[in-house]
């Protein structure tokens, strides 16, 4: 059990290190090693696991459509910015999430909101409300759940 606790706290700390350093671009690491320990313990108090089993061919997927999706977005944000009519398709969504794990489902909202044009709002029940530029998110949101889902060992079709 303490070899288990031990695991979800090096992986935790890791990961909220790692996305800091991604984030900062490398700056301010000590500052970012700070926040990571205070949120792991603060995690580990309220009862935050781990995944199962790490998944380095899931991670590999999770971090390589993070990146082109949060490069992709970026442009594609500056070009409706700049565009003369500026094509925007501003609504919301109650998209119906499949994610179990407490620590995937927040590791999607968190993630949402890099993708392009989305901004995570809120969880409530099975649903994530989702603001929008874009007319449609839902496919980009089914590949963002399914490789988060990979990595936290679950699937994401309905039985």
């Amino acid at each position: 059990m303490a070899l288990r606790a031990g695991f979800t706290f090096l992986f935790w700390f890791f990961a909220l290190l790692l996305l800091w350093l991604l984030l900062s671009g490398g700056e301010a690491w000590l500052s970012g090693a700070v926040v990571a320990l205070a949120a792991t313990l603060l995690g580990m108090r309220i009862g935050l696991r781990g995944p199962r089993r790490l998944r380095p061919v899931a991670v590999l997927r999770f971090l390589l459509f993070f990146l082109h999706r949060s490069l992709a977005g970026g442009v594609d944000v500056a070009w409706r910015a700049l565009h003369p009519r500026m094509p925007l398709h501003v609504g919301w969504l109650d998209y119906p999430l499949r994610l179990r794990h407490p620590g995937a489902r927040a590791l999607f909202l968190g993630t949402v909101s890099l993708t392009p044009g989305t901004l995570g709002a809120d969880i409530r029940d099975d649903r994530v409300r989702v603001h929008s530029i874009l007319e449609r998110v839902e496919p980009d949101l089914r590949r963002l759940e399914a490789l988060i889902a990979a990595l936290f060992g679950e699937r994401t079709d309905k039985a």
